[in-house]
């Protein structure tokens, strides 16, 4: 649906305009013991593939463009659709187990290029504790929906419109939704009824007065909400309940492991102690400093009990994901494992275009 760039020139700042929601480039897989499933925003299908062969196994075709992976719990794929809907298949042979608009009604209207619903689902889906959350709705001024649904038979928990329009994977803890916006920051509603807690603050604040550091990436790390920084790039960490700005850090995609997290930029790939950092941003951020917080910036920026574990050049920066010990970075024409413990290369692996989504 969208290009590289959205747009040669932010007329009203007159700077370039970075892109935030990048999920469309494309199909994105998520493999469950030897099958993979993705969906397709071509031809609008979810296939299941053989994950050792790659023969297809099944398929089954939606109305709208599927745009985002599906999710896969106890033996159901969970996926939503342009087409305004939520599809639950089983998982074994693609048969149809319910469906559920989200939205109040079937309109369709012309989308990048495509008929879409004017409520379509453009977030990937989370299932927990037998709920299916989503959100529906690209255009705010027409209304848009965040909805819980029984994961066992699509009935309605809740549904609340919403004033944002959903791009990209929700995320959840035990009592809150994060939702990514795009191109402003994300907002955190109730798990139990949908209310909205809050927006989180942006990075800056352009001149519209319209919040910095959106895009359609997100991860929870225990306490900490880590997302994409927005058309500038970057990342941030946030305190997941206070709102708390923690960490503003150059990078694309981060990924986590217990008390360490590996960030991808542009060249590098870095390993770094999320609580000593954290602890480092903070006391250099002090007006005043002590000579105790002297000596301990010292101590974190030292070669040895520092923040950073390691830093290693790297040419990979489209996409992250870590499985056991490895780290792999998907890059152009190419995907590279590397050892986690140590930043060292492991192999690289030759693939054609660049490697926007791994599983």
């Amino acid at each position: 649906a969208w290009p590289e760039m959205p747009a040669r020139l932010d007329v009203f700042r007159g700077v370039p305009l970075g892109p935030t929601v990048v999920f469309d480039r494309a199909f994105h897989p998520v493999v469950d013991g030897d099958s993979l499933y993705y969906g397709s925003s071509a031809d609008d299908t979810v296939y299941c593939l053989d994950a050792s062969t790659g023969r297809t196994r099944w398929s089954f075709t939606t109305e709208g463009p599927v745009r985002l992976a599906p999710t896969v719990v106890a033996g159901r794929v969970y996926v939503g659709s342009d087409d305004g809907c939520v599809y639950c298949l089983t998982a074994a042979d693609g048969q149809l187990v319910w469906k559920h608009r989200v939205g109040p009604a079937d309109r369709r209207l012309p989308g990048n290029g495509r008929m879409i619903s004017l409520w379509p689902v453009r977030c990937g889906l989370v299932v927990d504790g037998g709920t299916v959350y989503v959100g529906a709705g690209l255009f705010p001024s027409q209304g848009a929906y965040l909805c819980a649904l029984n994961a066992a038979d699509g009935t309605e928990v809740w549904n609340e419109q919403v004033d944002i329009s959903t791009q990209g994977y929700l995320v959840a803890s035990p009592e809150r939704l994060y939702v990514p916006t795009g191109r402003t920051p994300p907002h955190i509603y109730q798990r139990a009824d949908g209310q909205q807690v809050a927006a989180f603050p942006g990075i800056g604040r352009q001149r519209s007065g319209t919040p910095e550091g959106g895009g359609c990436f997100a991860v929870l790390v225990g306490d900490q909400l880590i997302h994409a920084g927005g058309e500038k790039g970057g990342i941030q960490v946030i305190d997941a309940r206070s709102r708390e700005k923690i960490i503003y850090s150059s990078g694309l995609r981060v990924t986590a492991c217990g008390p360490i997290a590996y960030v991808l930029d542009h060249e590098r790939l870095r390993a770094l102690d999320r609580a000593l950092y954290t602890e480092l941003v903070r006391l250099q951020a002090k007006k005043k400093k002590t000579p105790e917080d002297e000596k301990r910036i010292a101590e974190l920026t030292g070669d040895k009990g520092g923040w950073l574990k390691w830093d290693v050049p790297c040419s990979a920066p489209y996409e992250l994901i870590m499985a056991g010990e490895t780290i792999f970075a998907g890059g152009e024409n190419e995907v590279v494992a590397y050892d986690a413990a140590n930043g060292k290369q492991l192999w690289t692996g030759k693939v054609q275009g660049k490697a926007y989504a791994l599983a």
